[in-house]
């Protein structure tokens, strides 16, 4: 119980911290990121040693020390992107809006009425979706791909299983 509150405890003080730093400029805050990042690294020792072993197992042609500097630089990005969600979290629209520049808007224009498949492959800056969650389009995209995927899949595939089995029990087989 005692360890669970104190991990607790620590949470709070890290959202706590998270909430004030988000006050600074975005420079001073990516500095203190990447200071951040290289403290994670150095103490995270179990963390590090999982992030070198699938950093080998995915890029063997590498070497050790070309490894060691990537996860450096994860450990960095992540200890970054944790401190810049606190402005996704905690900012105002206005704030949010000066700092972000969008790339590549058109080609989500150009479907917008169509179905749309956005992926982020890992958790660093999957917070900046949560601003697409107060978008019309991304909105209605996502409710026709439910949609598609409850009626096609899941019903047609229910009915259609349900009729073949049906049919062969009338069989008898």
């Amino acid at each position: 119980p005692c360890r669970g509150a104190s991990a607790a405890m620590l949470t709070r003080l890290a959202l706590a911290l998270a909430w004030l730093l988000r006050l600074l400029p975005l420079g001073l805050l990516a500095a203190l990121g990447g200071l951040l990042g290289m403290l994670l690294y150095a103490l995270g020792t179990e963390r590090r040693r999982v992030c070198l072993i699938n950093l080998e197992r995915c890029l063997p042609e590498l070497a050790d020390a070309e490894r060691a500097a990537l996860a450096r630089r994860h450990f960095q990005a992540f200890a970054r992107t944790f401190l810049e969600r606190a402005i996704a979290w905690w900012s105002s629209p206005a704030r949010i809006l000066r700092l972000v520049r969008i790339e590549g808007r058109e080609h989500f224009e150009a479907v917008r009425n169509g179905p749309l498949i956005l992926l982020a492959p890992h958790f660093v800056g999957l917070d900046n979706y949560a601003r697409l969650l107060s978008d019309g389009a991304f909105i209605a995209s996502m409710g026709r791909s439910l949609v598609f995927v409850l009626f096609s899949a899941i019903i047609g595939q229910f009915l259609l299983g349900l009729a073949a089995a049906l049919a062969l029990a009338r069989k008898g087989l």
